[in-house]
Formats: C-alpha cells, sequence, structure tokens
C-alpha cells in the first residue's frame, strides 16, 4: 500500500478529519459517500476501485448500510485507517447522547421555570384578625436560591450561543 503524503500526525488528523466530516454532515448510511468521494478522490488518498471494492464489502455485509466506511478506511490505510473511520463514525452518536445529557440538566434547572421568575416573597401578617383566627399560610418560595453549577454553566453556555448566532440589524 502507497501513501501520497507521509505517514506523519497530521496525516492522520486530516484522514481522521475527512471521515469525521463526511460522517457529521449526513443522514444515512450511503450519505456519506459523496463527501468522501470528493475529499479523497482529490487528495489522492483512494482510488474509484476502492471506492467499488467498499461499497460491494458494506452491501454484502450483514448490519447497517453505513459499515462501508470502516472498510475504506481498510482499504486506503489499513488498520489504523479502519480504526480512525470506526471513530471518526461513532463520534456523531455519541455527541448527540451529550448533548441530550446536558439539555436534561438545564431542562430541570428551577431558573428556567417561570413560575420562578414571576415568585414574590410571602406577606406576613403579623397580627391576628380577631380572636381565635389565624394569619394566612406563608405561599411557597424558595428564598436564597443558587443554582448548581451545572446549570449556571449551561445557562452560561446558552446565553453565548445566543449572543454568537444572534442577527443584528444595522
Amino acid at each position: 500500500m502507497t501513501f501520497p503524503h507521509p505517514l506523519t500526525a497530521w496525516f492522520w488528523l486530516l484522514y481522521f478529519w475527512l471521515f469525521l466530516k463526511a460522517s457529521l454532515f449526513s443522514t444515512s448510511g450511503l450519505g456519506s459517500l459523496p463527501s468522501l468521494h470528493a475529499d479523497l478522490l482529490a487528495r489522492r488518498l483512494a482510488s474509484d476501485r476502492q471506492f467499488a471494492e467498499a461499497l460491494t464489502i458494506g452491501q454484502l455485509s450483514p448490519g447497517p448500510n453505513g459499515l462501508w466506511v470502516v472498510s475504506l478506511g481498510y482499504l486506503t490505510a489499513g488498520l489504523p485507517g479502519s480504526l480512525l473511520a470506526l471513530l471518526a463514525l461513532t463520534l456523531p452518536p455519541l455527541l448527540i447522547l451529550a448533548i441530550e445529557r446536558g439539555y436534561r440538566r438545564v431542562r430541570s434547572c428551577p431558573q428556567r421555570n417561570p413560575a420562578f421568575r414571576r415568585a414574590k416573597p410571602p406577606h406576613r401578617r403579623h397580627c391576628l384578625r380577631g380572636s381565635g383566627s389565624f394569619p394566612d399560610p406563608p405561599r411557597p418560595f424558595v428564598r436564597h436560591y443558587r443554582p448548581r453549577r451545572s446549570c449556571r454553566g449551561a445557562m452560561a453556555l446558552k446565553n453565548l450561543l445566543r449572543i454568537m448566532f444572534q442577527t443584528l440589524d444595522i
């Protein structure tokens, strides 16, 4: 197997990035085919024959359609290439799981509850209106609330993203 580039850390980083980019922006098993085909052929890292062999192996093997990417990694760069392709293929779903877990933490944060923001301290009536009457029971109110660190970090990240993607009317 001959490589057009020397086997340096930059080569493997570029190789991983090409596979990761293709798997991040694809929606199905064969969705990464156009991106990988354009990128790998432009850099002479793969040939049309290797793509055809990888697609054939992917169609013949049982399991998801996207596993052809791992065989393409093996055909183009050997065992390290297949491991990098497998890692690039599994990172996007794991990223979604991490985002979902963070969202669950923010969703349960009391600061997002509109009732928490409208809450006012209970009115205390110190005098009794008549003999035998009792003061009104206090309304529930959270005093000295300090959000958990995870909520504060998530809220700060949300505000930062809002500022970054906000359109400015000039």
